[in-house]
């Protein structure tokens, strides 16, 4: 019996965007570099799916959040992108 080889995982993101988060780990604020002059929208997403917190600078307030690990989320008008951060 011959079985078909498949692979499970992610494709490759083709439009991703390529950015930093710091400091990692915050406390109260986190910055987003690397984007250039694009225009950005950032969320803060936690462990549950929710956005906690969003703007649309390069930098977010996160002072109110509890500690945790998070996702950032970076749009672009032709790409996003995605990074995790720990809140202390």
């Amino acid at each position: 019996v011959k079985l078909p080889i498949t692979t499970v995982g992610f494709k490759e993101a083709v439009n991703t965007v390529q950015f930093s988060v710091y400091p990692n780990p915050a406390n109260n604020t986190v910055y987003v570099s690397g984007l250039g002059a694009a225009e950005a929208t950032i969320e803060v997403i936690d462990m549950n799916g929710k956005v906690v917190a969003t703007s649309g600078s390069r930098s977010v307030n996160i002072a109110q959040l509890p500690a945790s690990i998070y996702i950032i989320k970076v749009n672009t008008d032709k790409a996003t992108g995605f990074k995790t951060f720990v809140k202390e």
